[in-house]
């Protein structure tokens, strides 16, 4: 079977790549940032450690962030 979008199961609970799951609903590359701020960082419905974890990486050479996100968070984002 595909996957849609890889999931991770390494952790206590599975988790997807915001990153690959805001390209898998095909928006705009140019807009990633404002979009995790209002969908991830500045939204008090979820939690860091809980619902997501932040993590840090280069993207085309530049710094960006990217999360670890709970398959119910997913889903509320998509």
């Amino acid at each position: 079977m595909n996957e849609l979008i890889a999931i991770n199961l390494k952790n206590e609970r599975p988790t997807i790549l915001a990153k690959e799951l805001y390209n898998f609903l095909g928006y705009d590359k140019s807009q990633w940032s404002r979009w995790y701020k209002k969908s991830i960082s500045c939204d008090d419905f979820f939690k860091e450690i809980i619902d997501y974890i932040t993590f840090d990486m280069k993207s085309n050479g530049n710094d960006t962030k990217d999360f670890q996100l709970t398959i119910d968070m997913a889903k509320e984002n998509s």
